[in-house]
């Protein structure tokens, strides 16, 4: 099983702040499962701030 996919299994349950707490303890895999849960609205942020698509 990949890092993420074994990150989604494991915060599946939705409680981010738990997510948060092992994010700031240095667990890579939640802050990829917590970057994988919020793509495109980051993208879509990045996309509104910068004004282009490229480089967001």
């Amino acid at each position: 099983m990949t890092d993420i996919a074994e990150a989604h299994s494991t915060f599946a349950a939705g409680d981010e702040r738990e997510v948060v707490r092992r994010i700031v303890a240095g667990d890579r895999s939640a802050f990829e499962w917590l970057m994988w849960q919020h793509n495109r609205r980051l993208y879509r942020l990045a996309r509104a701030t910068l004004r282009d698509g490229t480089e967001a």
